[in-house]
């Protein structure tokens, strides 16, 4: 087994057909405008190559892993009142904007399918700007938002059928990738539902890196705060988690370090920032 502080560097100096070479993680911190999210994701990008030695229309991070927010494409907040926007049309939007920037995403969607429910369900889908988007995950664990709780808007249907993992973690380039979608990194540990506990479980142990599309309140994955452990499992080594949120003035957007402590900077204000990180900053021991 490699040391923990040369790991990251040996997983990025791996072969892989695909053209992207990650170097970096990262999320979008999805705090306002949440009306027009590809635009909004845009100009967050735009941003954070601003000032930087760089060709237009390439990204000042290229080769990064960036985490979007659960349910990115609805159009709404997540808990406000409005029409939801579950039109397929965001994955052809978010291959092209991953394709402009050279990134690649995974991305929490609520997006409509063939033979789907009416609500459709929440997913993580992988998007890189060559390959057709890979559906990853359904999410699993009701969050009250759910298809038939009145009390609410109603922003997804509960995947309840055997697992909702398909390509969970999915391997790219040389790294295991996995995805939980908000509440799914919370599940509880004991009680009538310890399948969701045991899925945890089992996709944190087969990843490298763990992505969290989120609208998540304060309080959920400890304090959110830099410094502070975010491990969500009690064995927890050389994994990354990286959290994308929408709910601003909530629990910070962030990215651990290999130990699961949050690094700077996190982000919970109502604004859109996109943050990377270099995987070699993040290893254990540096």
């Amino acid at each position: 087994m490699e040391p923990p502080d040369t790991l990251w560097l040996e997983v990025n100096r791996a072969s892989s057909s695909n053209s992207l070479m990650l170097q970096k993680v990262g999320f979008f911190h999805f705090g306002a405008r949440h009306d027009d999210p590809k635009t909004a994701l845009e100009r967050a990008l735009e941003d954070a190559q601003k000032g930087k030695d760089q060709p237009s229309g390439v990204d000042s991070d290229p080769d990064a892993l960036i985490v979007l927010p659960e349910a990115f494409n609805i159009a709404v907040p997540y808990r406000g009142e409005g029409e939801r926007n579950f039109e397929r049309t965001i994955l052809v939007d978010l291959r092209h904007v991953a394709k402009r920037f050279n990134v690649l995403f995974v991305a929490g969607l609520v997006i409509r399918e063939r033979c789907g429910p009416r609500i459709p369900y929440s997913a993580a889908y992988l998007i890189d700007g060559t390959t057709c988007p890979i559906l990853m995950c359904y999410k699993f664990v009701p969050d009250g938002t759910e298809a038939g709780n009145k009390e609410r808007p109603e922003n997804y249907t509960v995947w309840s059928t055997e697992t909702p993992d398909f390509k969970n973690p999915i391997l790219y380039q040389g790294v295991n990738i996995g995805a939980l979608i908000c509440a799914d990194a919370a599940a509880p540990k004991m009680g009538p539902n310890q399948s969701y506990w045991d899925r945890l479980l089992t996709v944190v142990k087969a990843s490298d890196v763990i992505c969290v599309p989120a609208h998540m309140d304060k309080n959920i994955l400890g304090d959110g705060k830099v410094g502070s452990s975010a491990a969500l499992t009690s064995v927890w080594k050389n994994k990354l988690l990286i959290l994308a949120n929408s709910r601003p003035n909530a629990i910070n957007s962030f990215i651990t370090d290999g130990a699961g402590i949050i690094r700077e900077p996190a982000i919970c204000d109502p604004e859109n920032k996109v943050i990377t990180l270099p995987l070699t900053s993040l290893t254990v021991g540096r």
